[in-house]
């Protein structure tokens, strides 16, 4: 087995006669003490996390089983991928606004439809999903 060596954390520019190469990052195997909850900006007043059920949202990298972040206080805007309630079922979807007239939900697999939000319909955005954690 090759022993490995103990370096702090670094990502070096070296200079060589063929250009600029860039050394990987090492990890300081002394000083393992990443903060996750300043890593993801995890923070109980404004955010909270859920395990997702379901594959609507594979191709943006949300799958079954995995956890997402959400930011229950930031501004969702088009294009973000918000945690909605609408007719009191919660959904992870894309938001789409369609000129300030209708709100579209879209899932990121084309096994999927958009849910069109009707004026009828009971609907509120629980907050916008801000990172997904992987479970293995």
């Amino acid at each position: 087995m090759e022993k490995v060596n103990k370096t702090r954390l670094s990502g070096n520019l070296k200079k060589k006669e063929t250009g600029t190469t860039i050394l990987p990052l090492k990890p300081d195997l002394q000083k393992n003490n990443a903060d996750l909850n300043n890593l993801i900006r995890y923070k109980p007043d404004n955010s909270f996390l859920i395990r997702v059920s379901g594959d609507s949202m594979i191709n943006a990298g949300i799958s079954s089983g995995d956890i997402v972040l959400v930011n229950k206080s930031a501004k969702a805007e088009d294009g973000d991928i918000i945690m909605a309630s609408v007719n009191d079922n919660l959904v992870i979807k894309r938001l789409k606004q369609c000129n300030g007239s209708c709100i579209m939900l879209m899932p990121e697999n084309n096994d999927y439809e958009n849910i069109k939000i009707h004026s009828e319909d009971k609907f509120e955005i629980c907050g916008v999903v801000t990172t997904v954690i992987k479970m293995f």
